[in-house]
């Protein structure tokens, strides 16, 4: 077994539900999720030694590390393309939880 296998049984692993700004709560910390996550439950792992290092995994594949919200940093970034009405669209659509 790699090193990397057996780390694998030490991580955490938490559900969670993306918010329509594309973030998620933890531990009550607000991270940033790439987009496309957007109103999905997803997994986040993270090493026991180390709860700041979260892993957003799909389908048991590890996506993307994400990183605590900084306010600052997101008060000058760029539009993303997400358009309110999108959202509301998606906010009337049956939900599976």
């Amino acid at each position: 077994m790699s090193e990397h296998e057996l780390e694998q049984y030490f991580l955490s692993s938490i559900t969670r539900k993306v918010k329509n700004d594309a973030t998620v709560s933890i531990a009550g910390k607000l991270y940033e999720v790439p987009a496309e996550y957007i109103r999905k439950k997803v997994e986040l792992r993270f090493p026991l030694d180390d709860p700041d290092k979260i892993t957003l995994y799909d389908e048991g594949k590890p996506v993307v590390v994400i990183r605590l919200v900084n306010p600052v940093a997101n008060a000058s970034k760029p539009h993303t393309g997400i358009h309110f009405k999108d959202i509301i669209k998606r906010e009337g659509e049956d939900d599976d939880d």
